[in-house]
């Protein structure tokens, strides 16, 4: 599939209207499910799924959907790459910190994304003709190279041996930062760094559908992304450390 302007205006749409459904779908009360000892899914994931995976098929000459659910493919070098709800812990608890997540990747490369809050009508975004936008204006990181004077996100939750594991090694990131915090939603924390208000994030398990779109959002915004262990970045590598440039 050939990626045109006209398609950043349907995906757009696409998630718009998969926001208003989202929205619905939060006043609501979702099933829930575990995929994984603390790895939950809800009927509310599946719906948002279910829709995401059923309109870009419309676009002309679409190509294939890996998703973070109920997924029938495998990652390809041209396809679309989406997280019906990153967040889904904070979905399950009321908490309106999280987002629908699509990456378009094209000979192996992303070239589009788009991660929406649907609760807050926050859309980032870019495609091969922007820079990282948040609805219509241009975002980039902050001028913070400091770990003095840096903000940090982290991603985990209520899990001892995660929070441990953090802490044994970055223990110079919580000492010396002014606040590191750990918080769900890994699209929407890159997102963060991206627009300035947080200056790193560190996730040693973030799945590529949770990263992937937020990594070029930053990437467009001036930041810099890595894999956990500090190699190049790739895009199907589980785990991430994006920064706005500062040493860590």
């Amino acid at each position: 599939m050939e990626y045109k302007r006209q398609t950043t205006i349907k995906i757009k749409n696409i998630i718009f209207n998969g926001g208003i459904l989202l929205n619905k779908l939060y006043y609501s009360s979702p099933t829930i499910g575990e995929k994984y000892p603390k790895d939950y899914v809800t009927s509310a994931d599946i719906e948002i799924d279910n829709y995401l995976k059923s309109e870009p098929m419309k676009l002309d000459g679409a190509i294939s959907i890996y998703s973070e659910e109920q997924n029938e493919n495998q990652l390809a070098e041209n396809q679309w790459i989406i997280d019906p709800i990153d967040g889904t812990t904070n979905f399950i608890l009321g908490i309106p910190h999280f987002a629908i997540s699509i990456a378009y990747i094209h000979a192996n490369e992303p070239i589009a994304a788009f991660v929406y809050n649907s609760l807050t009508d926050e859309l980032y975004w870019t495609d091969p003709w922007s820079g990282a936008m948040l609805n219509e204006s241009k975002i980039n990181v902050s001028s913070r190279k400091n770990i003095d004077e840096a903000y940090g996100l982290f991603g985990f939750s209520a899990n001892f041996k995660n929070i441990a594991r953090y802490y044994e090694e970055w223990p110079e990131v919580f000492a010396r930062s002014k606040k590191s915090l750990g918080i769900l939603s890994p699209s929407l924390s890159i997102c963060a760094v991206a627009k300035g208000k947080s200056d790193f994030f560190i996730d040693f398990g973030c799945s590529v559908e949770g990263q992937v779109a937020g990594a070029l959002i930053l990437k467009k915004a001036g930041g810099n992304m890595w894999n956990y262990n500090k190699s190049e970045y790739e895009h199907r590598s589980i785990g991430i450390i994006a920064t706005n440039g500062i040493q860590l």
